[in-house]
């Protein structure tokens, strides 16, 4: 079920509206069941049918658990509304639990003063080195 395509669902809800339905309960389901993978489905559900602040509270819920995806895309739609102190906290969230886009949007923060970061070289070279050095591993 969690590898369902969930952008399928959006291309079939008029044709086959009761089945994205259905699908969509078995995805809400699973996340009462404690699946949170399942959370950041439904986000995604939602925002691709243009309910993005209704996906809010689910990719919240996957954050909180501690999935990447619900990490990016809540740095991603924090970027989307210019809140830059929220985007730079998930990204520097995903830094913490060694994903590279986390590593990534916090050297560039630091680096080019992105996402209302000071410039500051010694953090940026910090954050370059540790992302390398999953490459090294």
């Amino acid at each position: 079920m969690l590898d369902f395509d969930i952008y399928t669902l959006q291309e079939n809800y008029k044709k086959f509206p009761n089945v994205v339905d259905f699908l969509m309960d078995c995805y809400r389901y699973a996340a009462q069941e404690g699946v949170m993978e399942a959370y950041n489905n439904i986000g995604v559900y939602l925002g691709i049918t243009d309910r993005i602040e209704e996906a809010i509270p689910w990719f919240e819920g996957a954050a909180n658990a501690g999935l990447a995806t619900g990490m990016r895309n809540l740095m991603a739609y924090y970027g989307s509304k210019g809140n830059r102190d929220k985007q730079f906290h998930y990204a520097k969230l995903l830094a913490e639990i060694g994903n590279p886009a986390g590593m990534w949007n916090c050297a560039v923060s630091y680096h080019f003063g992105y996402m209302g970061r000071e410039k500051d070289i010694a953090k940026a070279k910090n954050a370059y080195q540790r992302m390398m050095s999953l490459v090294l591993e």
